[in-house]
């Protein structure tokens, strides 16, 4: 076991056989390798970056950040290459915070995700967006996340993943339970 130091870390996902790594005391989205993670690229400099989200581990990996101080989910990668500038994938979101992505890729690797799954940290809901035209539609609400501190500050960090059977799995930091959402929004 080792420890690796970051500048408060929020999230993180492994990529490309390194690990993608959020941190909210830099604004740093950092790209960690190496022995014990020490060798260290910054991806992106932004606004509260939270959650991570990344495509399979195939050859040409995509990596969206969900940013809560300017309520954006941005892409970073595409392909496997560092974009030259962030794509705003949605905007107009209070506090987004955990993300991933759904569709075909949350249980077969070999196929596209087509939406992001945003744990809306502002509104208490959960959001999809869909990758091709950027449209958001509300799946839950009133779940239960705290609510913002004052200064943008958010409280604990709600997430979202997807279960092996397809399942929805929301955590509610200020509800204190996991949420199960079941069937394909």
């Amino acid at each position: 076991m080792f420890t690796t130091m970051f500048g408060l870390p929020v999230d993180a996902v492994p990529f490309q056989g390194d690990l993608i790594v959020t941190e909210s005391a830099t604004g740093n989205v950092v790209r960690a390798s190496g022995p014990e993670l020490a060798e260290r690229e910054i991806l992106a400099t932004l606004d509260g970056p939270t959650g991570l989200a990344a495509t399979g581990e195939d050859l040409f990996p995509d990596l969206y950040v969900s940013v809560a101080g300017t309520g954006e989910v941005i892409q970073l990668i595409d392909d496997g290459e560092l974009l030259p500038e962030p794509v705003v994938v949605a905007s107009g979101s209070t506090i987004p915070e955990g993300l991933t992505l759904y569709g075909a890729d949350s249980l077969y690797p070999s196929i596209p995700a087509t939406d992001l799954l945003v744990a809306e940290g502002g509104t208490q809901t959960l959001e999809k967006i869909e990758l091709e035209s950027g449209n958001v539609t509300t799946l839950a609400t009133d779940l239960g996340f705290s609510p913002p501190t004052p200064a943008g500050a958010f409280g604990w960090f709600s997430n979202v993943e997807i279960d092996g059977l397809g399942e929805i799995l929301v955590n509610a930091d200020q509800a204190n339970v996991i949420w199960k959402i079941s069937g394909t929004p």
